[in-house]
């Protein structure tokens, strides 16, 4: 009877066991399965590390992470600070602007002069250029001798104001139907003239001389009328 009132508790023990088994063999074999997945990863990882323990990958992973970490924040510092320069270099940027286009006014005024100023002299801004590049030790012979031309032709000018006067002046009273000949026979007697009057002033220089020296002897003392005389006498016939 109790065989008989534990039949259907073996029988439920025995599908029980049977499942368990089944389940078993099922568990094995899926333990297998990982074990081969594991032991693929593991060769996997193997060839990734190169070899490297766990512990000692796990921990130059932390240490990448760190200096990670670090440089990361250094950067943020970084950003805030070019975030700071650059508003201030933003501020100063837009204080620079009116003195940027003043300055390009200036350029602007200063090239319409210079592009005016070229015209003046009837020289291209090349030319110019040209000019403003050459040696300065050229440049200041250059301007040496454009001073020496002014001045000659200030004198030249000058001289050819004076010769206009000097024209002006001896053609004052000049008359136009005098003849050539009649001119020319005036200037010879003019001339004959001029000598006679020369010839009759040097008689009249050697006359003055002979006075004065007259005057000298005649004034000396008394005691000297030997050699007063024969001073005389000497003179006299030098003469």
């Amino acid at each position: 009877m109790t065989l008989q009132r534990l039949a259907p508790d073996c029988a439920a023990a025995a599908v029980s066991l049977e499942h368990a088994r089944s389940h078993m063999t099922e568990s094995a074999a899926e333990l297998n399965e990982r074990r081969l997945v594991v032991e693929e990863k593991a060769t996997a990882r193997a060839e990734l590390l190169g070899g490297e323990a766990t512990a000692s990958h796990r921990t130059r992973i932390n240490e990448a992470r760190r200096t990670a970490r670090e440089t990361l924040a250094k950067a943020r510092e970084a950003k805030s600070a070019a975030a700071g320069a650059f508003q201030s270099a933003s501020a100063r940027c837009d204080e620079a602007t009116p003195g940027l286009e003043a300055a390009k006014n200036r350029r602007a005024s200063a090239e319409g002069a210079f592009d005016m100023a070229c015209q003046d002299i009837a020289r291209s801004p090349g030319q110019v250029f040209t000019l403003i590049a050459a040696d300065p030790a050229v440049c200041r012979a250059l301007r040496r001798r454009i001073q020496e031309i002014d001045r000659t032709v200030n004198d030249a000018d000058a001289a050819v104001l004076m010769r206009r006067e000097d024209l002006e002046r001896s053609l004052e009273g000049f008359d136009e139907t005098t003849d050539a000949e009649v001119s020319t026979a005036a200037v010879a007697t003019l001339t004959t003239e001029i000598g006679d009057l020369h010839q009759r002033t040097g008689t009249l220089y050697v006359s003055l001389a002979r006075d004065d020296d007259a005057r000298r002897i005649a004034a000396k003392p008394i005691g000297g009328d030997r050699n007063r005389t024969g001073g005389t006498c000497h003179l006299a016939g030098g003469r």
